[in-house]
């Protein structure tokens, strides 16, 4: 209930961070459309403005679906790890959207071929020294990324970079006010709204498919 006032209160009539709050749920439905193979990659959304423009909030109501909306709940993601590493942390995120944030302060990645082995869903192919196969890691959903740069802008000329990320430039809340008041509510109620949804979409699988092939 708690969570619903929340949503009726600072995200519907705000335009785009009703956007934002169909973002959050493009994890169980990108899957759900990847099995009935109407799409092949998982979908990455970036979130690109200068800072004080509602993308923190508009991650922490991301999370609220999900789980905490608490930065340290352990589910928005950053890039400040080694690739195994990230990539491990992915292993457990399978038909939902999948938050990293601050993606261009990591001056390491080259987010090009980040991005491919995002929407494939797979770390890269690795052996042992001995020549026996590292294990690979495997993810499925969506991403939304937040930053202040464009992330097409920083990485290597691929055109394919365009096809699998969609960067967006809103301004998202309405104003400081409301993005605070958003972030504290998040804090306080979450983690039921997703797999209500969930249970939803998998009792009706078909009628997706069909409103997406009509799309």
């Amino acid at each position: 209930d708690d969570w619903l006032d929340m949503v009726n209160t600072e995200v519907l009539g705000h335009a785009n961070m009703e956007v934002i709050l169909a973002l959050g749920l493009t994890g169980p439905v990108s899957h759900i459309l990847k099995e009935a193979k109407k799409i092949s990659d998982n979908p990455i959304f970036s979130l690109i403005n200068e800072s004080s423009r509602g993308k923190t909030a508009s991650l922490r109501l991301i999370s609220s679906i999900w789980a905490s909306g608490e930065e340290n709940g352990h589910y928005i993601l950053n890039l400040n790890s080694t690739e195994l590493a990230f990539y491990a942390q992915l292993e457990k995120f399978w038909g939902m959207t999948i938050l990293l944030d601050e993606t261009t302060l990591q001056p390491g990645w080259d987010f090009s071929q980040a991005a491919y082995r995002l929407s494939k869903g797979s770390s890269r192919l690795r052996c042992n020294s001995d020549g026996s196969l590292k294990k690979r890691y495997f993810f499925s959903g969506s991403f939304v990324t937040s930053g202040e740069v464009s992330l097409i802008s920083q990485s290597s000329p691929n055109l394919g970079m365009r096809a699998r990320l969609i960067e967006l430039t809103q301004t998202w809340t309405d104003s400081a006010a409301h993005a605070q008041r958003l972030e504290e509510k998040c804090r306080t109620c979450c983690a039921t709204a997703g797999p209500i949804v969930v249970e939803w979409l998998l009792e009706n699988k078909e009628y997706v498919v069909q409103q997406f092939t009509i799309c």
